[in-house]
């Protein structure tokens, strides 16, 4: 979702990679690149808020709600994936995903 969460938490992730032993910091560098990269995709990327509430909206009005709401295309591959693959795969799957987010250039 489109909020200043995203920001926080780039500015929050590069203080703690600051504050970093310098050998940890060499050791996850690519890591923490690639959070922050995908950090800020997901801040200029993320689905506005009003569609998100409108989920919610007509979650506590309809006269029978489902049981789960999936609001943008990344929460429902991961609700597919999570269904049918084992967890480390999944984290597999995650991470090369996360990848391939933080090396978009669009």
């Amino acid at each position: 979702m489109k909020t200043p969460i995203w920001e926080r938490g780039a500015k929050l992730g590069t203080a703690l990679g600051d504050a970093m032993d310098p050998a940890l910091r060499a050791r996850y560098a690519d890591e923490i690149a690639m959070m922050l990269r995908v950090s800020e995709n997901f801040a200029a990327r993320g689905i506005a808020p009003e569609r998100v509430a409108a989920a919610i909206a007509h979650a506590l009005t309809a006269r029978k709600a489902r049981t789960r709401y999936v609001v943008g295309f990344d929460a429902k591959v991961r609700l597919a994936i999570g269904s049918i693959v084992p967890d480390r795969a999944r984290d597999r799957l995650l991470r090369a995903l996360l990848k391939r987010i933080a090396l978009r250039q669009d």
